[in-house]
């Protein structure tokens, strides 16, 4: 009995630290799976960004360009933690000059719990809650004045490759933030992927309206909405 007592302390002491690790001060332990939001100053990633318009079902605008995400300076948020601007460049193509298209920003909280935070045109989500497992569940909306949103880690990866990309990319985490099509009236499909040491890699973006009336009802003809995706293409540090 004494030398499972011995084992099974050792077995959770070294789950411990896998787990875990702690800041340079030893006041607060980190999990290891925020790397999966990486916030390193200077580094960057590329994506081609597929953006359409629906204005009618055939008044459709679609625009491709390229979209950059830099991670800038650190700061002291008000919450008492680290912030870091995430500048955000466009430019319509490779040959093309970056230029800076707005500025968002990004942390990592510790407490209530452990989750990263993006803040995009000044309206704050929750993006991931760790440590992640399928299954685990949050309010992605908590942090707004928006409806509540279930968000949802689906799938992890051993290696994921977006769409259309020569990459393929290790440990990446799903999730999904909204699945709802009746097929009558509306489409609202959205999620992220997220790989270890990079970051947000994949996001898919598609809100449709379709015609209710009762001569178009369940024919899928699309009234209004938008869809957009970002697909990574590179990254590195600057």
């Amino acid at each position: 009995m004494a030398n499972f007592l011995k084992f099974a302390l050792f077995f959770c002491l070294t789950c411990g630290v896998l787990a875990c690790t702690e800041e340079p001060d030893g006041t607060e332990p980190i999990n290891l799976d925020t790397n999966y939001f990486p916030l390193t100053s200077g580094s960057y990633r590329d994506f081609v960004v597929t953006e359409k318009i629906y204005f009618t079902s055939t008044d459709i605008e679609t625009r491709v360009y390229q979209i950059r995400e830099e991670i800038g300076q650190e700061f002291q948020n008000m919450q008492g933690g680290k912030s870091f601007e995430l500048k955000r460049y466009s430019r319509t193509g490779a040959n093309e000059e970056w230029n800076l298209d707005s500025l968002w920003i990004s942390r990592i909280d510790t407490k209530p719990v452990l989750r990263s935070v993006q803040v995009e045109n000044n309206l704050p989500f929750i993006k991931l809650v760790f440590p992640v497992s399928v299954g685990k569940t949050w309010d992605g909306n908590a942090l707004n004045n928006r409806l509540a949103e279930n968000y949802m880690i689906t799938e992890i990866f051993d290696n994921y490759s977006p769409p259309v990309s020569s990459l393929s990319l290790p440990n990446c985490v799903k999730v999904l933030q909204q699945e709802d099509d009746d097929e009558l009236t509306i489409r609202d499909i959205r999620y992220e992927v997220y790989s270890a040491e990079i970051g947000m890699i994949h996001r898919y973006n598609e809100t449709l309206k379709y015609c209710s009336r009762p001569e178009c009802l369940g024919q899928k003809i699309v009234e209004s909405g938008r869809f957009i995706e970002m697909r990574l293409i590179g990254y590195g540090e600057l």
